[in-house]
């Protein structure tokens, strides 16, 4: 538990009171870190859970902590997920009383809340009727209209492309903001800088919106550059009481995602801080919301004015953030509210003590534009001394049929600077080996000068991209390398893989594209010599520790009498390194194969990542410029468009619609212009 502070009683009459309704027996209807926060709630609060799972999800960490669980179907999220018939009949075989949607998936939809009610099983959230109200886009930005409360200049929900939504979007004037109605977390958004782009843009946000949510409907909004995204936070009862837990700032995003969040917000005004939070409870009470619910805004630091953007009717990927400064466990309270007890929390009470910031670790690639990543944790560390969210364990493979969260790191601290200074060490313990993640972008934006100076806005990825992905200090990259191949070299009995057994040996090393021939020779006392780039490198490795399924090792080593630690797995000919105080590395041993796309031939066009084929656009014989878009990929809920490299002539398509393709599967085959 994370404390309860500033509880107070009710003047709630017996008679005005509704029959607590216990809960025995709660089903999760989400997988992954979310699935395992509910799970941990429901066991501080002695009810036992059940778990759902697709059969990707088989051994998944939320499977294993519950008391029970069943398999829902096959991995795509409309046989399991999003089956609102199976999981209500799991739910009925099972005895259970209530269903946590989590985030995500069903956590918005008003027909599952429907189906909850119809068979006497408790939604762990709003009612239907409250989240129809708001959880469309449409129907909030007219609710939010009636209220007087400003709202960004937009359309209502549309169902077709038409000239008419064209007019009206030149109208509103470009860039625009297409966004899927239902849901949320970024799925099914695409910002439009001009009209030729509108129809391609349309009709990838309903693709993404219709896969993620079963709702391809589409509102447009008037894109603001530079704006704040900040959100509230509230909680409210089934007798009218609602507070809110103050606010957090997620403006730092990629492709319309949260990355990084805050609370409390910094550089805002006093006012603006009040007026966001007073809007927020207004419309909950208005809605006669109940449960827990955040609503969302942005703000334009330069005018001063807040927009109402959405209200989530669920719980946030972010709520750790508003747990660990205001001490009141969200999870718990929305069982309890659920239960029927009433909010026991007084405004003038709730604390907003400290700082607390989140970063989200993701299995994506930065310096290729966040592309997703798939593939087996070879190993995974959380921090030790601040809370992390996870749903992950070693082995376990990132697939293609969901987002690419996996985990939360949160840190706290008295303000901004100790609370960043904490979560910089967390990230640093943090070690995620055998697939591509952000751990090391996370590292170099927490530390930035933007990012401790404040008051960043929705835009501040774009900007800082480059200073953020950059890769490893020459000096960090030849330290890891150098400790990493100081340990699979030839000394078998000492080293933790047998090398080529010859001296010197000569490694031809690919890291991120870029080839290197590096030479080790193995001399007196165990010690080594590695020459990087003409570089000589003295090294000595004193102790190998197995950590994790014979394939991750702990090695102690000294490199030009720096002594350090790292940890170090090998994959066939992939090689993955990561020290605390240094960074981590992934490289390839060997020759250098097909390690980046752009390395390809310019007569193949090749999948950037495992994906499924989403739309084909051509055929053979069809002549295409450069930059037209070939087919259409989908991996992790999100879409991706294939473009020609090169003016040319389609040769061969070698893959359907709906197929699924490995990582640097030749799609498209070009030729020369007849």
């Amino acid at each position: 538990m994370y404390g309860q502070k500033g509880r107070l009683t009710l003047n709630v009459s017996k008679g005005d009171l509704m029959e607590i309704r216990r809960f025995n027996k709660v089903l999760v209807a989400n997988r992954g870190e979310i699935a395992v926060r509910v799970i941990n709630a429901c066991r501080d609060l002695h009810i036992s859970s059940v778990a759902v799972y697709s059969t990707e999800d088989a051994l998944s960490l939320h499977v294993q902590l519950a008391d029970e669980a069943v398999c829902l179907g096959a991995p795509e999220a409309s046989d399991s997920y999003l089956n609102i018939d199976r999981i209500i009949r799991s739910a009925k075989e099972l005895g259970v009383d209530a269903i946590h949607p989590g985030y995500g998936f069903l956590a918005e939809n008003a027909a599952m809340a429907d189906a909850c009610e119809r068979n006497d099983i408790v939604f762990i959230g709003p009612t239907a009727l409250s989240m129809k109200a708001v959880a469309s886009k449409q129907h909030a930005r007219q609710l939010v209209d009636s209220l007087s409360l400003p709202t960004i200049p937009g359309l209502n929900r549309l169902v077709s492309y038409s000239d008419e939504f064209v007019a009206q979007c030149e109208a509103i004037g470009f860039p625009v903001l297409l966004k899927a109605t239902a849901g949320g977390g970024g799925v099914g958004m695409r910002i439009v800088e001009h009209g030729d782009d509108l129809q391609a843009a349309f009709e990838a946000v309903s693709r993404e919106s219709q896969q993620a949510f079963g709702d391809g409907g589409i509102i447009v909004e008037k894109y603001l550059a530079n704006a704040r995204h900040l959100e509230v936070q509230v909680l409210a009862d089934h007798y009218g009481h609602c507070v809110h837990l103050h606010e957090r700032d997620c403006s730092i995003q990629r492709r319309r995602q949260k990355i990084v969040e805050e609370s409390p917000a910094r550089l805002l005004p006093a006012g603006i801080k009040q007026s966001l939070c007073d809007t927020a409870v207004a419309i909950a009470k208005h809605i006669n919301y109940r449960g827990a619910g955040t609503v969302e805004f942005l703000y334009s630091p330069e005018h001063q004015q807040f927009y109402f953007l959405e209200m989530n009717t669920r719980l946030q990927v972010e709520h750790g953030v508003t747990e660990l400064v205001t001490g009141i466990d969200i999870v718990q309270w929305q069982l309890r509210l659920a239960e029927g007890e009433a909010l026991t929390l007084a405004q003038a009470n709730i604390p907003q003590n400290g700082h607390a910031i989140e970063c989200r670790i993701c299995a994506e690639n930065p310096s290729k534009g966040f592309i997703p990543a798939i593939g087996t944790i070879e190993y995974w560390a959380a921090p030790k001394y601040q809370r992390c969210d996870s749903g992950v364990q070693s082995g376990d493979r990132i697939s293609i049929y969901y987002d690419s969260l996996v985990a939360k790191v949160i840190a706290c601290g008295n303000d901004f600077f100790e609370a960043n200074r904490n979560l910089q060490t967390a990230l640093n313990q943090s070690v995620l080996l055998g697939v591509d993640n952000n751990l090391s972008y996370l590292r170099k934006l927490i530390s930035s000068d933007s990012w401790r100076g404040g008051g960043l806005d929705t835009q501040a990825v774009e900007r800082n991209h480059a200073l953020w992905s950059s890769p490893l200090s020459v000096g960090d990259r030849d330290y890891l390398l150098c400790s990493a191949l100081a340990a699979i070299s030839d000394n078998a009995e000492s080293q933790p893989w047998p090398g080529q057994h010859y001296n010197p040996q000569i490694w031809q090393v690919s890291i991120a594209g870029m080839s290197l021939d590096v030479e080790t020779r193995t001399g007196l006392n165990d010690r080594q010599t590695l020459v990087i780039d003409g570089q000589s490198f003295e090294s000595k490795v004193f102790s190998v520790e197995t950590v994790e399924r014979g394939l991750v090792k702990r090695v102690d080593i000294e490199v030009n009498q720096h002594r350090f630690r790292v940890l170090c797995g090998v994959r066939g000919s992939e090689v993955f390194v990561h020290g605390d105080t240094i960074g981590a590395l992934n490289f390839t041993l060997g020759s250098v194969g097909q390690s980046v796309v752009e390395e390809l031939s310019s007569d193949v066009i090749s999948s950037p990542m495992p994906a499924k084929i989403i739309a084909v656009s051509v055929s053979a014989g069809d002549q295409v410029i450069k930059g037209q878009v070939l087919l259409i990929l989908e991996s992790m809920k999100m879409e991706t468009s294939i473009v020609a490299n090169r003016d040319g002539v389609i040769a061969a398509v070698n893959i359907s619609e709906g197929e699924l393709v490995e990582a640097y599967t030749t799609l498209i085959e070009l030729a020369e212009e007849k």
